[in-house]
């Protein structure tokens, strides 16, 4: 991951170096900040990059099979541990992993945990507890970089109007220094290009802030769905 990180940043960095030749002809590199753009262009390629990363690893981590917990109930349930026969349930408890190996859902992998704490022989709080845990190593795994997004929201709005205001002071330094006076027009261009700076950064910003709240929505859920698997777990045994 952090290859791909170094990776993504340097296309990122090429591409907004690049950007004034490539976007020459339609006056994009102007109208957006000129150089102090650079750095609100970068920001834009990485937030996309983290979004669509984050988007595919949810689409995987986060799925929720209604099924998953129909599959260990084949092998595992109030009966088996009723028994109380230890290799009976050692094995009903290994078929049943066999049954979700394949899955690589977070919730498979709690699912897993109290199934192998079980047949390690903790009690009914450990249990719980260790799940609790892997769960709370799968939130881990969801949010991150999601603070890298959280960051470019308000990074990158700064970073606009800071090349805005630098813009407008070029501005009045240049008319200070013309003696022979100064255009309404050329001071209304020049505002309206250096204002571009502020337009990428807002750009920029919304879509990290967007993306930060919606994935942060989504693990709100994953949660609320985590909370129940356990739940749901714990009554097929004697808990």
């Amino acid at each position: 991951m952090k290859n791909h990180l170094k990776t993504v940043l340097g296309l990122s960095f090429i591409l907004a170096i690049q950007f004034p030749s490539l976007a020459i002809d339609f006056k994009i590199y102007d109208r957006t900040g000129g150089i102090w753009s650079v750095p609100i262009w970068i920001l834009t390629f990485y937030a996309i990059w983290v979004i669509g990363m984050r988007f595919l690893y949810f689409r995987k981590a986060a799925k929720y099979d209604t099924k998953l917990l129909d599959k260990v109930k084949k092998y595992v349930n109030k009966e088996v541990f009723n028994t109380n026969d230890k290799a009976k349930i050692d094995a009903a408890i290994d078929n049943a992993l066999v049954a979700i190996d394949n899955e690589e859902s977070a919730f498979a992998a709690v699912v897993k945990e109290g199934l192998q704490s079980h047949k390690l022989g903790y009690g009914t709080g450990q249990i719980q507890t260790n799940m609790e845990n892997q769960a709370n190593i799968e939130v881990s795994k969801l949010e991150y970089q999601l603070n890298h997004l959280g960051l470019i929201a308000g990074l990158a709005p700064t970073l606009g109007f800071i090349g805005t205001i630098i813009g407008v002071i070029n501005i009045f330094e240049s008319i200070a220094s013309k003696s022979g006076g100064f255009s309404v027009n050329t001071i209304s261009e020049g505002l309206s290009i250096k204002m571009g700076s502020s337009m990428m950064g807002l750009i920029a910003g919304a879509v990290a802030y967007v993306g930060f709240h919606l994935f942060n929505a989504a693990i709100d859920t994953f949660v609320l769905k985590m909370q129940r698997t356990t739940l749901e777990f714990s009554k097929l045994s004697k808990i």
